[in-house]
């Protein structure tokens, strides 16, 4: 068996959820929050026996797609204590997947 730790942004969970539910295959969320970027990140717990492992990676990867996104930026203007709000774009999305062998769940 194999423990999936998957970070996803909160805008991808319902698509991926409903996925897993298609497949039968369970997960717990926990909410979370970004770094970088900040923004609300989901956290997913997925356990599936080995021969699901490709499966499983592959729902998450058609649910979760790269994207790009304007944020504004501050930038300094020379002025002490003032800053300009500059348009950047950076890319957002997608999900981090961890791997992890599992023994055994138990459920008490």
């Amino acid at each position: 068996m194999k423990l999936f730790i998957t970070i996803l942004q909160e805008e991808d969970y319902r698509v991926l959820a409903e996925r897993l539910t298609e497949k039968g295959i369970y997960h717990t969320r926990i909410a979370g929050e970004g770094g970088f970027l900040g923004g609300r990140k989901v956290v997913l717990l997925s356990a599936v026996e080995d021969d699901a492992v490709d499966t499983l990676l592959a729902i998450i990867k058609e649910s979760c797609s790269e994207r790009e996104e304007t944020i504004l930026a501050e930038a300094p203007s020379g002025f002490i204590g003032m800053s300009i709000p500059i348009p950047m774009k950076v890319h957002t999305g997608g999900a981090v997947v961890m791997i992890l062998p599992l023994d055994q769940i138990i459920k008490v």
